[in-house]
């Protein structure tokens, strides 16, 4: 009679499946006669692992059959069907499984997701409403529920749906804004308008999104001869409400690899950018003639190489890519200097620092690590290396205009480490001009160090 195996047994099967000996544990549940469902499951693993998939489902089901409570089996043969089941199997297998756990809101939301694929929109619709009915707070969910719902072109419920799942992320202070902001218009109002800037500029960090105060600070900037610009103007709320639908479809697209927007191209290399924002990092390297950027987030170096292009086209610069995983076969280019490490640990900010020539024009792009107090702390180690009249610009700002922030970043991401940062530093103001296209990954992420105000004195600056 054969022993029950434990968990413990479990825990070195797999083990020696994982370290190439799946051979060996297979030959171990073949000895046994009596084909308990954990053996089954065990040899439905092994069998998998040498490529008999066919073999592994129907072991991993009879094991299933045998003890439908235990998760494991279940999760083994989903993986499997997705590879050797007509589509259809899967779609079937995936709701009996949720009979038996209707709490995984993980799957849930994949069998929602699946629907999507599917245009079965109606469908997915159900899954995403039953995983917020689990947890209201499943941002993931509502994220979803976005998708489904503006392909079947309901567009005004998309809308309302996106604003739920917006609501789960950390807020903002919107009522200290408008506060903020009509105490800023009276003090400009009387002329002082350093003072009003002041109070748009803390209107702005308590609720990035009060567009008006961004346009009043702008105003107010340009009266004092700190900008030589014209704000930009507040959004219409109708493609305020577009672009974040956009957002949330091209967030949505990106969680499969065979889709993803964000797969930009340059000479061969993946940018993760928008088409836009390229055009937009052309203009404002024509514009401000930077020497050197400073690129935190290297990924497949597309970025990179992007700049580099842009700076051969003008004759001069370098780039200075830092990212925390070393990767082989990254593009080569005489302008480009990798560093691998962490952007905030305190050797790489020396090197990037001492990577500074004389008379060098300094931009920095942060895109590495999009957790709010990552980014904080690499506003904080590299601000000061901007030349005044440069941009320092903060990318991936948008998934906090999502519900997908919620999943990654719970304590808020890139929106809300601007927000606090823009309201320390009255040296920078957010450039709305490089949202001209809507469509950008950095909505109030392009930061512009103001060069110093011209000595009008102090009548003409307050008049």
């Amino acid at each position: 009679m054969e022993i029950p195996l434990t968990e413990d047994d479990i825990q070195r099967l797999m083990d020696m499946v994982d370290s190439g000996d799946a051979a060996a544990v297979l030959a171990e549940c073949q000895r046994d006669t009596t084909k308990d469902w954990v053996r089954l499951y065990v040899q439905g693993v092994a069998l998998a692992t040498l490529g008999r998939r066919q073999e592994a489902l129907e072991s991993v089901r009879e094991a299933i059959h045998q003890n439908p409570s235990d998760r494991r089996p279940w999760w083994t043969a989903m993986h499997l069907m997705q590879g050797e089941a007509s589509h259809a199997d899967f779609i079937e297998f995936l709701p009996s499984y949720l009979e038996r756990f209707p709490g995984d809101l993980q799957v849930r939301n994949f069998i929602g997701s699946v629907f999507s694929k599917e245009e079965r929109w109606a469908e997915a619709q159900r899954e995403f409403n039953q995983a917020i009915a689990f947890d209201p707070r499943q941002s993931l969910a509502h994220f979803g529920k976005v998708v489904a719902l503006i392909g079947e072109g309901r567009f005004e419920d998309a809308s309302r749906a996106l604003e739920d799942g917006k609501a789960m992320r950390p807020r903002f202070d919107a009522q200290a804004a408008v506060r903020l902001n009509s105490e800023g218009l009276a003090l400009a109002e009387l002329g002082r308008w350093s003072e009003a800037a002041a109070k748009f500029r803390a209107a702005v960090a308590a609720h990035i999104e009060a567009d008006e105060a961004h346009y009043n600070l702008g105003v107010a900037l340009k009266q004092m001869g700190a900008v030589d610009f014209f704000p930009f103007a507040p959004l219409n709320p109708m493609f305020r409400r577009l672009r974040d639908l956009f957002y949330a479809m091209s967030y949505y697209e990106n969680q499969d690899p065979s889709w993803r927007s964000l797969n930009s191209m340059w000479q061969g290399r993946i940018m993760q950018k928008f088409p836009a924002d390229m055009m937009t990092y052309h203009r404002i390297l024509w514009e401000t003639k930077p020497t050197l950027i400073v690129e935190c987030g290297t990924f497949d170096g597309g970025s990179a190489l992007y700049y580099a292009s842009l700076f051969d086209m003008v004759g001069e610069g370098r780039v200075v890519s830092v990212d925390i995983i070393h990767k082989d076969g990254l593009p080569h280019h005489p302008r480009v200097e990798y560093i691998t490490g962490s952007s905030i640990a305190p050797e790489i900010v020396r090197r990037v620092r001492n990577a500074v020539r004389p008379g060098d024009r300094v931009m920095v792009v942060l895109d590495s690590n999009h957790d709010r107090d990552h980014v904080e702390a690499e506003l904080a180690a590299y601000h000061d290396l901007v030349t005044s009249g440069c941009y320092l610009v903060v990318e991936d700002s948008s998934i906090d205009l999502c519900p997908v922030a919620n999943t990654h970043y719970q304590n808020g991401g890139p929106l809300y480490a601007i927000a606090d940062f823009i309201g320390q530093h009255p040296e920078y103001v957010i450039d709305r001009r490089r949202e001209q296209y809507l469509t950008t990954v950095a909505p109030y992420g392009f930061l512009y160090r103001i060069p110093p105000i011209p000595d009008r004195g102090t009548a003409s600056a307050e008049s």
